[in-house]
């Protein structure tokens, strides 16, 4: 299945400018790992030391928020899986 992966433009520095990947997967966890194959750079801004998600960065599929720890969501031909990393701020 095609998904596309939409990352905010302040980790395009991570995917040489591109702000949406798409990647060949059948469940989420593949499209991620696909994802980190091609664009290394992004794991350390995404996951920590132990390969859980930061917990600064939210992850949603289909619009649905998950943790990736817990209940992945199906993914189809064209889902959308979307990582925002939450800025502090004051």
């Amino acid at each position: 299945m095609r998904v596309t992966v939409d990352l905010p433009s302040m980790l395009t520095r991570a995917t040489d400018g591109a702000k949406h990947v798409e990647v060949e997967a059948s469940d989420v966890r593949g499209a991620i790992e696909t994802l980190l194959v091609a664009h290394p750079r992004l794991r350390p801004h995404l996951f920590d030391e132990a390969g859980a998600l930061r917990s600064n960065v939210l992850c949603a599929v289909d619009d649905e928020p998950t943790r990736l720890e817990h209940h992945l969501p199906p993914i189809s031909d064209g889902s959308h899986i979307i990582f925002v990393p939450s800025v502090a701020g004051g």
